[in-house]
């Protein structure tokens, strides 16, 4: 887990479970220059409160239902990287919405 001590550490950790599990996060990586990118936190912040990225998202969820997200690992960590009250009162909304298509992809 020390690769997820960092954001850039969780972005990689992201990036390799996708495409283990077989999706390719194209976007993901693009936006985040695989995980480089000098302002990662603020690109996160903003991926976050993007509400048009949610069914794209859903989507790869209901293909992927294991698929990790950047909420999942927002809400896994006891500081939350850091993010601002408002970022992760979003993720963990958005967290929820994915666990729900989780559950009715196994259902």
């Amino acid at each position: 887990m020390e690769m997820l001590e960092t954001l850039k550490g969780a972005v990689s950790f992201i990036i390799k479970q996708n495409k283990e599990i077989g999706y390719i996060p194209h976007r993901f990586i693009s936006i985040t220059q695989n995980g480089n990118a000098g302002n990662l936190e603020e690109i996160i912040s903003r991926l976050v409160l993007k509400a048009e990225l949610l069914e794209e998202i859903e989507g790869q969820i209901k293909e992927h239902s294991d698929m990790i997200t950047i909420e999942d690992l927002i809400m896994g960590e006891e500081n939350n990287f850091g993010f601002s009250e408002n970022v992760v009162e979003i993720a963990r909304a958005n967290l929820e919405r994915f666990n729900q298509i989780r559950q009715d992809v196994q259902k």
